[in-house]
């Protein structure tokens, strides 16, 4: 790539002459004006409901995840307990919600990947051959970019929000290799070489992805006109993409403060089980870490996006057909420009619902369906555990013209009280039971462990594994 065709992210865009998106890719200024308002205004449309959902989410995951904020007495047993300084119960939330989503997910698995092989062949007699072929490299691929791991976290968000998706792109691996020397045999290490290529699939943080919402989100990938998500990266990450020439942009210093203006990154919330404090269960704002407060780190939310679109109406191209292009942006700022020349012409971005029915994001999402349950269960398990204590800790009344407890409450070493007794008066008959009454008030909680248990039983109904 030409160096002078870089962009110099740390000046502002030129006001004349070209803008350059890619090695040979260039831009008039009012082009690049034309184009960056294009993608800039369906980009903060589609992520306005991106935020909205990523709210619903974290409401989600603090329930689902087993987050409870202690108060009072609980809050200090709590406390205790993490300093290994006692052993004390309090109010829990079982994740009986999430547990039964990673076993759904591990049966999904289980069926899609019945074998040690993640794709198989499927074709009539004249395909077999080609069908093998392709099977084997996307076995390759498989293996190399763990594929299984990728689906799992799809079909885990797809359980859990309702919304899942991945992103499949050709990728190459370029680094060192080892290889002799054609004439001695010495060993030597050949730089910048490729190492491996294939099919990577990525699952998406579906609180920073977007798409276009004229469509159901599983025809996004066939039907949609755009889609993306938004990374954050850090310097060193955005100049290692820099050399594998992804993005058009000279190199990056740390010393460069990023402007992020364009959208807002919704970071997941900071849960602890239990919480102990409100401050516990709230997000850790990574603002804070990169770039602020004199930290030597700093944050770029870059921004990938797949749009269909005819690029002579922004001199792109010449050809007038539909096309589909990748763009990254850093702010406002296109910083990268590929077209692809996909043979299905189709958004690299596949989405699912769990529930793709006519309800539309109207439908509430399995975990919304465990959720009750999950409570109901933790109530139970609340209740045994206060039950315990209220036996533990009961009221007693005693006759004290019977029974003397003076010498043992007036005892002031634990060599006095270990040898006390307590003087009781039965000269006119009768027992000590009857000087000594008892009252609890604690819960009748036998059948608790059988009812935790049904309810086990009617989440499996409503998501069986």
């Amino acid at each position: 790539m030409a160096e002078s065709h870089k962009i110099d992210i740390t000046n502002p865009v030129p006001t004349t002459g070209t803008v350059w998106l890619g090695e040979e890719l260039g831009l008039s200024v009012k082009d690049y004006e034309t184009l960056k308002c294009y993608l800039t205004s369906r980009i903060k449309y589609a992520f306005n409901k991106t935020t909205f959902r990523a709210i619903h989410y974290d409401e989600i995951d603090r329930q689902l995840l087993g987050s409870i904020e202690l108060k009072g007495k609980d809050k200090g047993r709590a406390r205790s307990n993490q300093v290994g300084r006692t052993a004390k119960i309090t109010d829990v939330n079982l994740a009986l919600g999430q547990a039964q989503i990673d076993t759904a997910v591990t049966a999904l698995l289980d069926m899609l990947v019945p074998t040690d092989k993640m794709y198989e062949p499927f074709g009539n007699a004249e395909q077999q051959s080609a069908a093998l072929a392709v099977t084997s490299e996307l076995n390759k691929s498989a293996d190399k970019f763990c594929h299984i791991n990728e689906y799992y976290k799809v079909f885990s968000d797809a359980l859990r929000y309702d919304l899942g998706g991945c992103e499949v792109s050709w990728t190459k691996v370029i680094g060192s290799q080892l290889s002799s020397d054609s004439l001695s045999g010495d060993p030597i290490i050949v730089p910048n070489s490729l190492i491996f290529q294939g099919n990577r699939i990525k699952a998406l943080d579906m609180r920073n992805t977007f798409y276009d919402l004229t469509v159901a989100p599983e025809k996004v990938s066939t039907n949609g006109s755009y889609a993306g998500y938004v990374d954050i990266l850090g310097i060193s990450q955005l100049n290692e993409l820099v050399d594998s020439q992804e993005i058009n942009i000279d190199y990056v210093e740390d010393s460069w403060n990023p402007v992020n203006g364009l959208i807002n990154y919704n970071f997941r919330p900071e849960l602890r089980t239990p919480a102990t404090s409100e401050k516990d269960a709230e997000h850790q704002n990574l603002d804070t870490l990169f770039g602020v407060d004199g930290s030597p780190d700093k944050a770029v939310y870059l921004i990938t996006l797949y749009i269909k679109l005819r690029g002579n109406r922004f001199n792109l191209t010449s050809d007038a057909g539909q096309q589909v292009w990748k763009f990254y942006l850093i702010g406002e700022r296109i910083v990268g420009a590929k077209r692809l020349d996909n043979v299905h012409g189709r958004l690299p971005i596949v989405l699912t619902s769990a529930t793709c029915d006519s309800l539309g994001d109207c439908m509430i999402s399995y975990s919304e369906t465990l959720i009750p349950m999950q409570n109901f269960a933790s109530y139970l398990i609340n209740a045994k555990q206060r039950g315990y204590k209220k036996q533990l800790y009961g009221l007693t009344f005693y006759d004290k013209n019977k029974i003397d407890m003076r010498q043992v409450l007036n005892a002031t070493s634990d060599n006095q009280f270990e040898n006390a007794y307590i003087p009781v008066d039965v000269s006119d008959g009768g027992s000590v039971g009857q000087f000594v009454q008892s009252f609890n008030d604690a819960p009748d909680t036998s059948g608790t462990m059988p009812d935790l248990s049904a309810v086990v039983d009617i989440m499996q109904t409503l998501l069986p594994t």
